[in-house]
């Protein structure tokens, strides 16, 4: 094997560049998987509205995984 001085960043920066990646292509299908999610999620949130309000007017504080799953639906909310 041929001696090459370690570390050679010129060398490794030509090699990625010689190999460039695709642009990812997003197809309809993707789209509309997407905007499906969405709704869904927001219906959830519309749904689970009640429990929400009721779990956050109790003076014991959720469990720590009911805590994390409230705050991601709040996102959607």
């Amino acid at each position: 094997m041929a001696y090459r001085p370690y570390p050679d960043a010129d060398r490794a920066l030509r090699q990625l560049h010689r190999h460039p990646q695709p642009e990812p292509v997003v197809s309809e299908l993707w789209l509309r998987l997407a905007k499906q999610a969405d709704l869904t999620l927001e219906a959830a949130a519309v749904a689970f509205r009640p429990t929400f309000d009721a779990i956050r007017t109790t003076q014991v504080p959720p469990p720590t995984k009911l805590a994390v799953a409230l705050s991601k639906m709040r996102r959607y909310a």
